[in-house]
């Protein structure tokens, strides 16, 4: 019976997310995100086939971050008042998204385009 697996896929994503958001894109590498962890780079291995695997995961979980920042202005009541406020809406959860993600946002718009298809 083999081991089981003490680190899993969520806990290697939760540190590399930790590392972007404190450091930026550049230090996402596996021996940071080992460091993050507590553990070795193997079990980033185990759960990830290399880093770009996991970089991609991580680009996945920062658009919907993205998204459901947003998401969340735009569900918000309307003033009936302002019948054009729904794109305001949304440019307001884009730039709050900017301010308090600032790491995750320059990763998604100005580093590397990983907004594009």
């Amino acid at each position: 019976m083999p081991a089981s697996r003490k680190v899993t896929t969520e806990a290697v994503l939760q540190a590399a997310e930790e590392v972007l958001r404190e450091k930026g894109f550049s230090a996402v590498n596996a021996r940071n995100v080992a460091e993050k962890l507590g553990y070795s780079t193997q079990p980033i291995y185990l759960c990830f086939e290399n880093m770009d695997q996991l970089r991609q995961a991580l680009t996945r979980r920062a658009v919907e971050a993205h998204t459901q920042r947003v998401r969340s202005f735009l569900q918000a009541p309307q003033d009936p008042d302002h019948p054009y406020s729904r794109y305001s809406d949304y440019g307001m959860g884009f730039v709050q998204f900017a301010r308090q993600e600032k790491q995750l946002f320059r990763w998604l718009y100005l580093e590397g385009g990983q907004m594009e298809p």
